[in-house]
C-alpha cells in the first residue's frame, strides 16, 4: 500500500468511526441524559446545542471518508478480483448516498426545529423526544430528526461493513493492496 492510499484509507475510515460512533453515543447516552435537566425548554436548548455542535464534526467526517473512499472508487474500473466486487462497491456507493441524504434532512430538520422557539428552547421530556407542551409541528420535527439519526446509526454501520469487506473481496486495485491481499 502506498503512504497516499494508506492515509486515504485511514483518513476515510476514521471519518466513518466519528460518524457511527458520535452518532450511536448521542443516540443511546446523551439523548437520554438530557432528562435529568428540571426545565424542558432548557432540555431543548442542551440537546440543540450539543447536537449543532456535533453535527459541524460529523459533516466534516463524513467528508473525509466520502474523499477518502473516492480514489479507491474512480480506480476500480476494470480492476475488480471477483464478481461480488462490483456488488459491494455498488452497495457502499448506495449507503453512501443515503447517508448523504439522511444525514442533510436530519440537519434541515433540527435547524427547522430550533427555529421553533427562542434559542432553541422546544420543550422536551429527553433529547429526541417531546414533550407533550411542544407545539405539534415542533413535536413532528423532533420525531422525524430523531429517526433519520436512528437511520443514519444504521447506514454508517453498513458503511463500515461494506468497507471491511472489500479489501477482503480483494477488489482493491493493486497498487492499494496489501502483500498478502
Amino acid at each position: 500500500m502506498t503512504k497516499l492510499s494508506t492515509a486515504a484509507r485511514v483518513v476515510h475510515d476514521l471519518g466513518l468511526a466519528v460518524c457511527f460512533g458520535g452518532t450511536l453515543f448521542g443516540k443511546v447516552a446523551f439523548n437520554p441524559s438530557v432528562g435529568v435537566l428540571a426545565s424542558k425548554p432548557e432540555r431543548g436548548i442542551v440537546g440543540g446545542t450539543t447536537w449543532n455542535r456535533f453535527n459541524v464534526l460529523n459533516a466534516a467526517s463524513f467528508g473525509a471518508a466520502v474523499l477518502g473512499w473516492l480514489p479507491s472508487r474512480l480506480g476500480l474500473a476494470g480492476k475488480q478480483a471477483n464478481r461480488r466486487a462490483p456488488g459491494l462497491s455498488l452497495t457502499k456507493d448506495v449507503l453512501t448516498g443515503a447517508a448523504a441524504t439522511t444525514a442533510l434532512a436530519a440537519l434541515i430538520a433540527q435547524v427547522a426545529l430550533n427555529r421553533q422557539a427562542p434559542e432553541g428552547a422546544v420543550p422536551l421530556e429527553t433529547g429526541g423526544v417531546p414533550a407533550p407542551e411542544a407545539t405539534a409541528r415542533a413535536a413532528r420535527l423532533q420525531r422525524l430528526v430523531s429517526a433519520l439519526g436512528s437511520a443514519n446509526v444504521a447506514l454508517f454501520a453498513g458503511l463500515i461493513a461494506a468497507t471491511t469487506a472489500l479489501p477482503e473481496e480483494g477488489i482493491l486495485p493493486t497498487h492499494l493492496r496489501t502483500q498478502g491481499g
